[in-house]
């Protein structure tokens, strides 16, 4: 139950009615390639060995900004889900679309990310020396 999120409502982009029975896990990693800001964390398994899309990030290098580092987060968090949208807003606070997010230090916080349409999150490349990476 550690990758379960009780308040799992499911993925809009693939019509999941919960993440967590249907992909095994209610939170999103950044995997095969980099997006929305944050290096990828996990390799594609379909991947050819050796390939950047294939290799896992070392810790070595999560260590180097481990406080700002995503791991991972509640599966609305990635810019191309609908995080907006009634049933996918899992996490609310005082009306604010919240996402639980995990960084490589461990520690889990509460976050809002930015709007689909700011400029300078989708489509740009991680810099560890942003607010995430």
């Amino acid at each position: 139950d550690v990758f379960r999120c009780p308040s799992d409502k499911g993925d809009i982009l693939r019509n999941a009615t919960n993440c967590f029975r249907q992909y095994g896990n209610s939170y999103l990693v950044e995997w095969a390639v980099d997006g929305f800001r944050v290096k990828r964390v996990t390799g594609d398994s379909q991947g050819t060995r050796g390939s950047y899309s294939a290799t896992p990030i070392k810790s070595t290098e999560v260590g180097l900004r481990p406080t700002t580092k995503i791991i991972q987060g509640d599966w609305i968090w990635h810019g191309n889900r609908g995080y907006t949208d009634k049933k996918s807003v899992w996490h609310n606070y005082h009306g604010k679309s919240l996402v639980a997010m995990l960084f490589g230090d461990a520690h889990v916080e509460p976050y809002q990310f930015p709007t689909k349409d700011l400029p300078g999150w989708v489509g740009v490349a991680p810099d560890m020396n942003f607010k995430w990476w």
